[in-house]
């Protein structure tokens, strides 16, 4: 938000109100979609570390061979999804935090917060352990392909 008076710009300005309306649904909006994004991502990565452990206790025979060739990968890439989930909920929070803060400096005429660096730093990392999980799981996928006869 520019920190200039109105009388000052060129072009016609965003009144004080339109920027609160503005940073109020952008909190509406973070906190509704990071708890829906956040659910579907770490649901999806427990399903196929934890699908694939359930497959593996399945195989019959070949089950200890098979976990012993990639359990270790899915039990690593079901923490890294829970992992995941830590910090997609932990940006969800800090969002949420920011947002607030910011609507309440906008009404009470306050100097605006400062952006977190904890934000950056989980919106960057959540989906990077995620990556993480799901290279896990396709490191379990090879390690059993290459024991099975």
């Amino acid at each position: 938000m520019p920190n200039k008076k109105d009388s000052e710009f060129s072009v016609s300005p965003i009144k004080e109100d339109s920027w609160f309306n503005l940073y109020r649904d952008l909190l509406f909006y973070s906190l509704e979609n990071q708890a829906q994004n956040g659910r579907w991502v770490l649901a999806a990565l427990l399903a196929l570390n934890g699908g694939g452990l359930i497959t593996i206790s399945q195989a019959g025979e070949h089950a200890s061979v098979l976990f012993d060739a990639s359990g270790m990968w899915l039990l690593c890439g079901i923490m890294a999804a829970v992992l995941c989930g830590g910090l997609a909920w932990l940006n969800f929070s800090v969002a949420a935090i920011y947002y607030y803060k910011y609507l309440k400096s906008l009404a009470d005429n306050s100097a605006r917060p400062k952006r977190p660096w904890i934000a950056a730093a989980t919106l960057w990392g959540a989906p990077v352990v995620a990556v993480v999980s799901l290279a896990l799981f396709f490191a379990a996928a090879i390690a059993a392909i290459n024991v099975l006869p």
